[in-house]
C-alpha cells in the first residue's frame, strides 16, 4: 500500500491510497471486528528479518531470481487465499456496507476491498475525502486481468455518491503507451518515469476537484 496525504491544519485535507493485491491476502484475515494483521507477522520469528534481507539483496541484483521468487510468492499467496477465513458482512456496518455485494468473490478481493472500505471511513471521519488509484499489472495495460477488474469494480461501488475518488490508471497509461512512451520500466511492474508523470497529472486533477468540492 502507498499513501500521500495534504496536511492542512495539523490533519490530513485530503488522503490518497494505492493498494496492491500483492501479499495483501496472506498478511491479513477479516474478523468481525475488522482486519487483522497475521499472527506471525506481529510477532515474527528471528530469523525473518536476516532472510527478507537476502532476498532482497538477491532479487535487486538477479531479474531472473526476482521473477523466480515473485511466481513461487503468487503461487502460495493464491492458496493461502482461497483457504484463508473469511467472516460473514455486515451490510449495516460502515465498512462492510462497501463490500456486501463483493459477498462470494475471491476472498483476495474481498479482503482489499474491505481494507479499502475501513481506510476510507476513517479519513472521512476525520474530515479528510479520499482519492483511491489503481495501477494494473504491466502486461494487463489494455485488460483482460479479471482479478483487477473486480477489485476496479468494488473500489467504483466504495466511492460512488461520496466525495472519494476513484483514479483508474489504465487507459492514461495505454494512452501514452499508444504514443510511444514506456509507461513501465523493462522487466518490472514499477512506472516508470513516463509513468509516474502519467499518473501524477492524474492525481493532481483529482486532488484539484476535491479542492473543488471543499
Amino acid at each position: 500500500m502507498r499513501t500521500c496525504a495534504r496536511i492542512r491544519n495539523g490533519v490530513p485535507a485530503i488522503l490518497c491510497l494505492a493498494l496492491s493485491l500483492t501479499g495483501v491476502p496472506t498478511w491479513t484475515r477479516l474478523t468481525p471486528t475488522g482486519v487483522e494483521l497475521r499472527a506471525d507477522l506481529r510477532d515474527p520469528p528471528f530469523w525473518r528479518g536476516p532472510l527478507l534481507a537476502l532476498r532482497d539483496a538477491l532479487g535487486n541484483r538477479s531479474l531472473v531470481f526476482y521473477r523466480c521468487y515473485r511466481a513461487v510468492a503468487q503461487f502460495f499467496g493464491a492458496s493461502a487465499a482461497r483457504a484463508a477465513d473469511v467472516v460473514a458482512v455486515d451490510a449495516d456496518a460502515p465498512a462492510d456496507a462497501a463490500v456486501a455485494s463483493n459477498a462470494g468473490a475471491d476472498p483476495a478481493i474481498t479482503l482489499v476491498a474491505r481494507l479499502a472500505a475501513e481506510l476510507v471511513h476513517a479519513a472521512n471521519a476525520a474530515g479528510a475525502p479520499v482519492i483511491l488509484l489503481t495501477i494494473p499489472e504491466p502486461i494487463y495495460v489494455g485488460g483482460g486481468d479479471p482479478v483487477y477488474a473486480q477489485v476496479v469494480a468494488a473500489f467504483g461501488a466504495l466511492v460512488a455518491g461520496t466525495t472519494n475518488q476513484l483514479v483508474v490508471a489504465d487507459p492514461l497509461l495505454l494512452a501514452a503507451e499508444t504514443r510511444g512512451e514506456a509507461t513501465f520500466l523493462a522487466g518490472d511492474g514499477h512506472l516508470s518515469p513516463a509513468g509516474h508523470r502519467v499518473v501524477a497529472a492524474a492525481l493532481a486533477a483529482a486532488v484539484l476537484r476535491c479542492d473543488g468540492a471543499s
